[in-house]
């Protein structure tokens, strides 16, 4: 299970996040609504994790193609 993508929103006062899961063994993601302020929270964590890791892999990438 990994998240690929995450969001998040105000809805109704309250804040939201919805994350796409990507199943490892399934082709098809999963987007999941989460109501609480603390998964929000918790995605946005694992959000800003996952940027990183891609802009690492980019510029690493490019330096190897160069």
């Amino acid at each position: 299970m990994r998240i690929k993508d995450v969001r998040c929103a105000m809805f109704k006062t309250e804040r939201w996040a919805a994350a796409i899961i990507v199943d490892r063994n399934s082709t098809k993601a999963k987007s999941l609504l989460y109501k609480s302020l603390y998964k929000a929270k918790l995605l946005e964590k694992e959000k800003r994790r996952l940027q990183h890791a891609l802009k690492k892999k980019r510029k690493r990438y490019k330096y190897k193609h160069a």
